[in-house]
């Protein structure tokens, strides 16, 4: 008898958080992200201020600032969706939390 065991390869569609000409991430303006100090990525520069959840999953943390936010997919996916470049400059001015920590969501599809 033979048990043959493979590995299922399993794909995650991430749909862009917001609308907006996307760039490589080492053309970023900001060494953290262009070094990919913070892992991979992409950057985008945004057509308007609406932010959307890329993934289903559950918010995992935000800064104080609310310009990150960690979401987790149930599937192992975990990212960080950054708003802008020096936001520490604009304190909490600017940005409005509209989720809580732990809360489950939904990607919206544009």
């Amino acid at each position: 008898m033979f048990k043959f065991v493979t590995k299922k390869r399993m794909v995650t569609k991430i749909f862009s958080p917001l609308n907006g000409l996307v760039l490589d991430i080492t053309d970023v303006k900001d060494q953290v992200f262009a070094n990919k100090m913070m892992g991979d990525g992409i950057a985008i520069i945004p057509e308007n201020s609406e932010v959307y959840a890329p993934i289903d999953g559950r918010i995992l943390a935000f800064d104080n600032m609310y310009h990150a936010v960690g979401i987790s997919s149930g599937d192992g996916i975990e990212l960080i969706v950054h708003f802008g470049l020096d936001t520490v400059k604009y304190k909490d001015k600017g940005l409005k939390l509209l989720v809580e920590n732990g809360q489950m969501i939904k990607k919206v599809k544009k």
